[in-house]
């Protein structure tokens, strides 16, 4: 992400005899440079973030009604949100979350992140100590208000 924050992405492909697809899942790390720590969603988010959960899903059935998702895709629930929410990577500008097979999307349309802009998660994201991260969102904060 930048010089303060490490984020990565891990996938695993399992191929299981007879299966027509290969199984996906995913792990995602996000390493704090400064402080020598492992981050975690309760780092990053507000506790109790349903309403993060309803922006996942807001952007979801917009995707698919723009065509740009599969119509076979799915809102994702929050037990399976509870269950993946560590699995994110972020940068500067949006956090992309990572759902194994099958929770938002069948495994044949490849579709297994969904990635939201910084600025759309403004309600549900907690200061964030990092300053290219901490800029965006006082732009946009700023902009909002002169709007």
């Amino acid at each position: 992400m930048n010089d303060q924050l490490v984020s990565v992405l891990f996938y695993k492909e399992n191929f299981y005899s007879g299966a027509m697809h290969p199984s996906y899942s995913f792990d995602c790390f996000n390493f704090d440079l400064n402080r020598g720590v492992f981050m975690t969603y309760e780092d990053f988010f507000n506790q109790g973030s349903e309403e993060l959960v309803s922006i996942i899903n807001e952007s979801i059935n917009t995707k698919i009604g723009k065509g740009d998702m599969y119509y076979e895709c799915w809102e994702v629930s929050s037990d399976d949100f509870f269950t993946s929410k560590n699995n994110f990577v972020l940068n500067d500008t949006y956090v992309e979350f990572y759902f194994d097979d099958c929770v938002i999307c069948p495994s044949y349309t490849g579709t297994y992140s969904i990635k939201l802009p910084l600025t759309d998660l403004l309600s549900v994201l907690k200061k964030i100590r990092f300053k290219s991260v901490s800029f965006l969102i006082k732009i946009k904060m700023n902009y909002e208000d002169k709007n």
